[in-house]
């Protein structure tokens, strides 16, 4: 990963000298959200908070070093203010053969409330028709990748674990666009993150590596 920032300007490149200590640090350093990897059975769970056309470049390359090309693709993504969601695609499909695109909303789940993270009726709604227009305008655009809409992250995720063992075909998820989109992600994957840490099947890529 620290290659990929790098070459962005190798114009204004340094040279470091790190401690230990600052190198220790980075080693041991876990980033949620980042670079984060969760794996559940027959799927495995890529989850990095890319927001911006740079960062989506480095998330999308970071996946495709992770995962074989063998295994179904899907691309779950959500974006929010006046970011373009069809920018973002067309960076990631330079790296990534996608095989299915769902849209969420930065919604944990439709079925319980989670703890400082509900959105109040209005926005929450607002939430759910931009993902079912995301899906629809992509449709209409796109039509070689197929797209599905789901008004809570918890039924997307349900709706690839069901496909998953029904094809009896291991998929790698790729989850980004935006940081609340992940920290609802973490809601459903890994409801005890918060309490346990986040270190229970957490893998973050490090800066010297950026590998899974």
């Amino acid at each position: 990963l620290i290659g990929d920032v790098l070459s962005l300007d190798p114009a204004i490149a340094v040279p470091f000298i790190f401690s230990e200590l600052f190198l220790r640090g980075i080693s041991t350093c876990q980033w949620p959200g980042r670079n984060h990897v969760i794996y559940r059975d027959k799927v495995t769970y890529h989850l990095d908070g890319a927001h911006t056309p740079v960062s989506i470049g480095l998330c999308s390359r970071w996946f495709k070093r992770c995962t074989a090309e063998s295994r179904r693709k899907v691309l779950v993504v959500n974006t929010t203010r006046d970011r373009h969601l069809t920018d973002f695609l067309d960076i990631i499909r330079q790296d990534i053969v996608v095989d299915l695109i769902i849209f969420c909303p930065n919604i944990a789940s439709n079925q319980y409330i989670v703890k400082d993270c509900e959105w109040p009726d209005d926005i929450k709604q607002g939430m759910i028709k931009r993902a079912h227009q995301n899906a629809a305008d992509w449709k209409e655009s796109c039509s070689d990748i197929p797209a599905l809409s789901f008004s809570s992250v918890e039924e997307g995720i349900k709706h690839i674990e069901t496909q998953t063992e029904s094809s009896n075909q291991r998929t790698d998820v790729l989850i980004t666009g935006s940081l609340h989109l992940i920290g609802a992600s973490l809601q459903v994957l890994h409801p005890t993150f918060l309490d346990d840490g986040g270190r229970d099947q957490l893998h973050t890529g490090t800066l010297s590596s950026g590998t899974c």
